[in-house]
């Protein structure tokens, strides 16, 4: 879906210009316009002006711009931007459940300019296709000068189409992306949920499929086991030959290098490209594309979304690229989000920032020099991500020791021994296995230090099993084991629960040993005072044992060397905002668990402990504990979102691992960008900045090793695509 890659987020940072240095010549690039909500379709109309369609905010707010460059400074100024189209259709809904749901808006996705007439595409992603506002060309007839315009009025619904006949025979899902005129005056509109290119007859309005396009192979190497991913055809544009051009975004988990840029012509004079040899790959080895476009000189234009791995491997940001004498060439990199182009007469090239709400112009220079404004300042160093290792089941908690060797702990993917609990609605399946493990990272290759440990799922992709690790000072190897559930229910499991809820120690030859029962604690203690639950979930070592996080018993643990534990912390329950699906009144509250995952002992001694939260898990309202022992725990730091993990720094900063950014109840299994992580920095005087977002889909955990170099399990509630990756700063 398209949607679900522009919800990636973008970095709000100033773009930096890369130019082609052949000693003649390069491409030089500057912010052109700013001010706008979420641009995205780009048109150059018969007077030479750019005019940009800005989706709004999703209050039927959408604006179509025309922008002067009266003063020919190459930049637009507040006068020089006029509103050609107002109060377009812009509706706004949330992906997912509950009032924490993401939010997105339908509205402009594409705009045209035809005589006198300005056409402009409403994308119909999750709206009523029959609603006839989106989904829709929408045109309007300009008045003369000075008056006002007409407003603007559906003419076509491509979404109905999608609806009642359904050309690639998957689900039924529309979401008109692009559109552009044909050679033959009809009008041609890709549609990024059908997988398909419709074609409007320009006479009888007719809308029939055009091109169906089939899945995208994934390329070798790729992290996830997938063959194919959906097409999600996006940019259209014709050519100089009068064949029509496709690009495709592809659908998630939008591996790198999947994307292709298809030629289609009806070469046998039936209405459509849908027979052999009418469709062909023009270009393949793209990432992400968002829109095409021809210059003057008949090249062809694209814009990546990201230039790079969208989701694996280090952040990227968007770029654009010339096709020219059989290469690529790089027009302008470092974009934030770009989703629309269009070309001026003079062979400028107009760049859509979406999610910064801003254009950039690229010029091709023939002394390499800048046009005016010059362009702004490259950004600062930001952190480096490099993958560390891969293919992990389920990570979660890291340990670094003195000598920089890396430890994780792997929930596994349970197992085949299933059975069913409850009945009815109540029903649930669990599934047992001896898959938790935890290992040894060694220049990538992974070892199993401890295996064969119990793990198992209840609610997929929640899998129970090793939740974190710590290394002693004289090498020995401990880790927590996860439980989530009443200890009284491991008695009727039998062997199936073998280790859940203990504290285990690696035993030199690959197995374990039990050290201590920690869920038996709850049952005994029950410290919160409410329903009997334990899971243990992080955990520290000191001088004298072992402090431990219960997640399910909202407590904090303190463990001494002769296996006596006791209760250091309990996190009360917060009052939140009932969701939306639940149908209580308006602005009701329920009681919200703290559920206290990530620990460690700061600089001061004392213990930090941050909250993932209960249902209904709602975003900004985890907090950083401080506990103290033998004090009453205070408030650290607050604002957060299910927060994961914590580490301090050598400098005393403490970092922050939010495991979903947007709240767990807008996490959706289908789309892995849906869980994006984000990662912030606590400084010593308080601040708070958040330091990184992409990258981090469900992270898990984290470590500073000794040289400083700060790493994260990613990918932690997906089995076989779990990531270890470093994060360092220059």
């Amino acid at each position: 879906m398209i949607v679900a890659c522009l919800m990636l987020g973008a970095m709000l940072v100033p773009m930096s210009v890369v130019a082609q240095d052949d000693g003649e010549g390069g491409w030089e690039a500057w912010t052109f316009a700013t001010g706008f909500n979420r641009p995205r379709g780009l048109d150059i109309d018969e007077g030479g002006n750019l005019l940009v369609g800005d989706q709004g905010t999703g209050n039927f707010d959408a604006v179509v711009y025309r922008l002067f460059d009266a003063n020919g400074d190459g930049t637009i100024d507040g006068g020089e931007k006029k509103v050609a189209l107002s109060d377009m259709p812009s509706t706004y809904f949330s992906l997912g459940e509950g009032g924490e749901a993401a939010a997105e808006v339908s509205s402009i996705s594409d705009i045209e300019s035809v005589g006198g007439e300005i056409y402009t595409l409403i994308g119909g992603f999750q709206v009523d296709p029959y609603s006839n506002r989106h989904g829709s060309i929408w045109s309007t007839t300009e008045a003369s000068a000075g008056n006002p315009l007409r407003q603007a009025g559906p003419l076509v619904n491509i979404s109905v189409a999608e609806s009642e006949q359904n050309p690639d025979g998957g689900a039924i899902d529309s979401n008109p992306y692009k559109f552009a005129i044909g050679a033959d005056g009809n009008w041609y509109v890709t549609d990024a949920g059908a997988n398909a290119v419709f074609v409007v007859n320009a006479e009888t309005g007719e809308v029939s499929p055009y091109a169906v396009f089939p899945p995208a192979e994934v390329p070798a190497g790729f992290p996830v086991p997938i063959p194919f991913v959906e097409p999600v055809p996006t940019g259209i544009a014709v050519g100089p030959d009068g064949a029509l051009y496709v690009g495709e975004l592809t659908g998630g988990p939008f591996p790198g290098g999947a994307a292709r840029i298809w030629r289609l012509e009806d070469l046998d004079g039936d209405g459509d490209a849908l027979e052999a040899g009418e469709m062909e790959v023009f270009a393949d080895g793209l990432t992400t594309v968002t829109a095409l476009a021809f210059d003057n000189d008949g090249n062809l234009l694209v814009a990546e979304f990201r230039g790079d791995l969208v989701i694996f491997g280090e952040p990227s940001m968007g770029r654009v690229l010339r096709w020219i004498n059989g290469d690529w060439e790089v027009v302008a990199d470092g974009l934030v989000s770009p989703t629309g182009l269009a070309v001026g007469d003079d062979n400028t090239v107009y760049v859509a920032q979406e999610f910064v709400g801003s254009i950039v112009a690229a010029r091709w220079t023939d002394d390499g020099s800048a046009p005016p404004p010059p362009p702004p300042p490259p950004p600062p160093p930001g952190p480096t991500v490099e993958f560390v290792a891969e293919g992990l089941n389920s990570p979660r908690g890291i340990a670094v020791d003195d000598d920089g060797m890396i430890y994780v702990a792997q929930a596994g993917v349970a197992g085949d021994d299933c059975f069913t609990v409850g009945e009815g609605e109540e029903a649930s399946e669990l599934c047992f296995g001896a898959s938790g493990a935890v290992s040894m990272i060694m220049d990538g290759v992974v070892v199993d230090v401890v295996s064969d440990v119990t793990s198992y799922t209840f609610s997929a992709p929640e899998f129970v099993g090793p939740q974190d690790v710590v290394v002693g000072a004289d090498g020995a190897v401990y880790s927590i084991v996860g439980l989530g559930a009443d200890p009284a229910d491991r008695d009727e499991l039998g062997e199936r629960a073998t280790g859940l809820g203990w504290l285990i120690e690696a035993d030199g030859a690959g197995s374990y040993a039990p050290v201590l029962d920690v869920a038996a604690y709850e049952a005994e203690a029950n410290p919160h005072g409410e329903e009997i639950d334990s899971n243990p979930f992080s955990i520290v070592m000191t001088e004298d044992g072992w402090v431990i996080s219960d997640a399910g018993a909202n407590a904090l643990l303190a463990v001494d060397s002769e296996g006596t534990i006791t209760t250091l912390a309990v996190f009360e329950d917060q009052m939140a905002d009932a969701p939306d699906f639940l149908g209580l009144p308006e602005g009701t509250q329920i009681p919200m668990q703290a559920v206290p995952t990530g620990v460690v002992q700061g600089p001061d001694g004392a213990f930090y402990v941050g909250e993932l939260t209960g249902f209904p898990f709602a975003v900004g309202m985890a907090r950083v504990w401080r506990v103290m022992p033998g004090e009453e725990p205070e408030v650290y730091a607050e604002g957060f979102t299910n927060i994961i993990d914590l580490a301090f720094d050598d400098e005393g900063n403490l970092f922050v691992l939010e495991m979903f950014a947007g709240g767990l109840l807008a996490g959706n299994p289908e789309d892995p960008t849906t869980f994006a992580g984000h990662l912030h920095m606590v400084g010593a005087d308080g601040s708070v900045e958040e330091v990184l977002s992409e990258g981090l889909i469900a992270p898990s955990g984290m470590a500073f090793g000794p040289d400083g170099t700060l790493y994260i399990s990613n990918f932690g509630i997906m089995p076989g695509m779990g990531q270890v990756v470093s994060v360092t700063w220059e």
